[in-house]
């Protein structure tokens, strides 16, 4: 990550691929599906008011993974994507970087 901590990324293939960063500043990270996180919330809870999604550029993707049954279950989705990414039962609008969905 940068200086302060905040900012960092993502790379399939492990810190071997960021050879241009200092070895202290490498943190390895388990990575769990989006739906397994969700399958897990949603048995204990009913339903999801918001989820936030800010994966460092794999918003999209993790977006096309949610199932149907998950998605129903969501209020509205934020994810850091400009993309004009539309999701099956959900309305969108983006304001710079943020795209807001909210279930029809």
């Amino acid at each position: 990550c940068d200086d302060t901590g905040r900012y960092g990324g993502l790379i399939k293939g492990g810190a071997i691929h960021f050879f241009q960063w200092d070895p202290k500043k490498i943190m390895t990270v388990n990575v769990v599906s989006a739906n397994k996180v969700l399958d897990e919330i949603l048995t204990q809870q009913k339903c999801a008011d918001i989820v936030k999604i800010d994966v460092e550029g794999y918003e999209n993707k993790i977006l096309n993974s949610i199932t149907r049954e998950n998605l129903s279950r969501i209020d509205r989705i934020y994810a850091e994507t400009t993309d004009d990414q539309e999701i099956l039962g959900f309305s969108s609008e983006s304001y710079g970087g943020l795209t807001r969905y909210y279930r029809i």
